[in-house]
């Protein structure tokens, strides 16, 4: 690391360290996703004859957002999971993945 003192005694570090160090400890999904069982998903909406839009409009989450948890393209976060449950009137814990799901 290219630390120097100027003479108010302030530090004085090399920037492209400080970036480096920055993107190594930050993770945008850190704690606040969680993997969705879109077969489930998909599954619970079709029984109850909904479509993504219909589902949207219930739940307050984006029809695309519902249509990429259910093919797997992204993790949801727990506020989501709880909306969705929510329109669905299932318990949360029914939509998130478990070790085995694909």
């Amino acid at each position: 690391m290219a630390v120097t003192t100027s003479s108010s005694e302030d530090l004085i570090v090399d920037q492209h360290v400080i970036v480096v160090q920055l993107l190594s400890m930050y993770n945008p999904h850190m704690g606040k996703s969680i993997g969705v069982n879109g077969r489930r998903l998909r599954g619970l909406r079709a029984e109850q004859a909904l479509t993504l839009r219909m589902l949207g409009e219930m739940s307050g989450v984006a029809y695309d957002t519902i249509n990429q948890l259910e093919l797997g393209r992204r993790p949801a976060h727990a506020s989501t999971i709880r909306k969705l449950a929510a329109a669905l009137d299932v318990r949360p814990r029914e939509l998130m993945k478990r070790e085995g799901d694909e």
